[in-house]
């Protein structure tokens, strides 16, 4: 099993996580005993003295998934789950997905997350993608280092959108000398490789555990969608991709990594996952798996399988 530490807090943690953002609406959405199977398949996987840590947050299905994980974890016996979520998002009718970082809001997301998990404490309370104000302003840290000391969270991280917002946590909390600092979440993965690409040319000296969201591109690094797909038909979160890059500009990147593909003996996720997996910063990854069947090929990999050449040559195509 591959394993590594998990930035500050000592803890063992599979290289592969388990992101449950498709346990919500944002792939069309599965039901809950699909969610509990995935939850207890993947537990399987893992020994007891490595930790997998499962990804959430409210916004997942509205609070539902992570009322789905607290019934998980309320049958599930073995101390070797790490559970991150977030907070900042509202998720009540109206103000869905509105962003609020103000200590109010908050201390209420937490008890919320906290009650839903059937949990007194969770092991990793991220912040979900503050804007770079939020950051440099400073304030929410002091609050989450309050949380820390109240037991209510042991440890917080926060979940970025540029390599300028990492920096900015790292400099906030370094000059304020808060401990409670353990990771940041970031999208990594063949094409979109920038944020932690700039990360890396700014400091060399990141003691965090970084955790790689998006690995699949959000199903475009599978063989779930070609050129034809119908762009009305797809879910919420492949089309904000399509939104973002556009069809023909997507699709000619993709095209790119199919034709390295093509020289390998392996498919589109599983080399998308061991790309990332070979970055030496990455301490663990969160795909999305939303089918039982999907476990097997995600955790059965082994990041030493992509050579080092062949890294380097899927580091230079594009973003």
């Amino acid at each position: 099993m591959q394993y590594k530490i998990f930035g500050p807090t000592g803890k063992k943690v599979f290289n592969v996580g388990l992101g449950t953002y498709g346990h919500g609406e944002a792939y069309g959405g599965i039901t809950k005993e699909e969610s509990l199977e995935i939850l207890h398949t993947a537990a399987e996987y893992i020994t007891e003295d490595v930790h997998l840590l499962i990804d959430t947050a409210p916004r997942y299905g509205n609070g539902e998934v992570e009322i789905w994980i607290g019934e998980f974890l309320k049958n599930y016996k073995k101390n070797n789950i790490l559970v991150a979520t977030k907070g900042g998002r509202h998720i009540e009718p109206r103000r869905v997905n509105e962003k609020d970082f103000s200590p109010k809001f908050l201390q209420a997301d937490l008890e919320g997350s906290l009650k839903r998990l059937g949990q007194d404490n969770v092991f990793l309370y991220q912040l979900h993608n503050p804007s770079l104000d939020i950051i440099t302003d400073g304030s929410v840290f002091t609050f989450l280092e309050e949380m820390r000391r109240q037991g209510k969270i042991q440890w917080y991280g926060v979940s970025i959108d540029t390599a300028e917002e990492g920096l900015a946590v790292i400099d906030v909390c370094r000059k304020r000398r808060y401990k409670g600092l353990a990771s940041l979440q970031l999208i990594y993965n063949i094409l979109q490789k920038h944020i932690i690409d700039e990360l890396q040319r700014q400091t060399n000296n990141i003691d965090l555990a970084i955790i790689a969201r998006e690995p699949l591109l959000r199903g475009f690094l599978t063989d779930l969608y070609d050129e034809k797909v119908n762009i009305s038909k797809l879910p919420p979160a492949p089309k904000k991709v399509i939104d973002l890059y556009g069809k023909d500009k997507l699709f000619a990147h993709v095209k790119t990594v199919r034709k390295f593909l093509n020289e390998q003996d392996i498919t589109m996720p599983q080399l998308a996952l061991q790309f990332v997996l070979a970055h030496p910063l990455i301490t663990t990854v969160i795909p999305g798996i939303n089918k039982k069947g999907y476990i097997a090929l995600d955790f059965s990999l082994d990041n030493n399988n992509l050579s080092l050449e062949q890294a380097e040559q899927l580091k230079k195509i594009d973003d």
